[in-house]
């Protein structure tokens, strides 16, 4: 496959979203601290 096919072939999707990286950063840790707390409270699963 060419290098042309290629960026032709993902030139299809949307573009990236890279508006909020803070928003994300702070997402992401509060998920990670919510897994956390339910692991801790029930058990691993």
């Amino acid at each position: 496959m060419t290098a042309a096919a290629v960026a032709a072939a993902r030139t299809g999707g949307p573009p990236d979203d890279d508006h909020h990286p803070l928003l994300e950063h702070v997402a992401g840790w509060v998920l990670t601290i919510l897994l956390a707390v339910l692991i801790a409270r029930f058990g691993p699963l």
